[in-house]
């Protein structure tokens, strides 16, 4: 499995924002940070969304994220947005001791399942939990991609302020085990300029998904006292589910 930390780096981070097929809606995790009436902690933050948004709504958030240089355009974007220095910590979610307790912690997305093993998850639950004051909630998405991904795919788009050049990433192929609910892109991510590739760089994207059961176990056993698991409508998440949402309580 791939070092998360290494994978968004260079070429890869650079396309990250203008690649992503959509920037996650603030709104939903503004009320769930609302609610919990405090600071907030948001892991695997990225270039800074949602938690941008959320700060310049007036919470106070802090940024978790394992890449260096997505923490780097994250207060690159913050100092754009006039937001001065915002709290970012360089961190494993499977591994991290701020120092301090949250009201509210969340993920923007099922990046949780770039950990590669039910440990791991396992892990990053219990750090959750041992950041979360008394009565405090977390929010953490899960994903179970699809078996028959499109290889062959292309996304591109040309830079903003660089007309001409064009940033591209290609599915080249996928490794998928079902016995230990692992699966593998090798994406190829390219840098285009004027037609001509420039740059160019191949990486496996890993991801280790868990059925809603596996799921509301680990979350169990991390300590929390209150675990649902929840589909994007709000109700129950039927076991099945290949996209729910854990809504866990201290």
């Amino acid at each position: 499995m791939a070092d998360d930390s290494q994978f968004y780096t260079g070429l890869v981070a650079e396309a990250y924002a203008l690649l992503a097929s959509a920037p996650p809606d603030p709104a939903p995790y503004e009320r769930f940070a609302r609610r919990g009436n405090g600071p907030a902690l948001e892991l695997a933050c990225g270039d800074g969304k949602p938690m941008l948004d959320l700060i310049e709504a007036g919470l106070e958030v802090d940024g978790l994220d394992s890449s260096a240089d997505m923490l780097d355009r994250c207060q690159v974007a913050a100092t754009r947005r006039r937001l001065g220095n915002v709290n970012l910590h360089l961190g494993d979610m499977a591994d991290f001791d701020l120092g301090r307790t949250y009201r509210s912690v969340y993920v923007a997305g099922a990046s949780i399942t770039l950990l590669p093993d039910d440990d791991s998850i396992g892990a990053a639950l219990a750090c959750t939990a041992r950041h979360l004051g008394e009565g405090g909630r977390a929010m953490v998405p899960f994903w179970i991609p699809p078996a028959d991904a499109d290889v062959g795919r292309v996304i591109e788009a040309e830079v903003n302020d660089d007309p001409g050049t064009m940033l591209r990433c290609t599915m080249v192929e996928i490794e998928r085990d079902e016995a230990t609910r692992n699966h593998a892109s090798l994406l190829r991510y390219e840098r285009v300029i004027a037609g001509d590739v420039t740059e160019a760089v191949e990486r496996w994207w890993n991801v280790h998904w868990l059925t809603v059961d596996d799921a509301v176990a680990l979350a169990a056993h991390a300590g929390f006292a209150e675990v649902q698991a929840r589909s994007l409508g709000g109700e129950p998440a039927p076991l099945d589910a290949t996209l729910f949402t854990l809504r866990l309580a201290r």
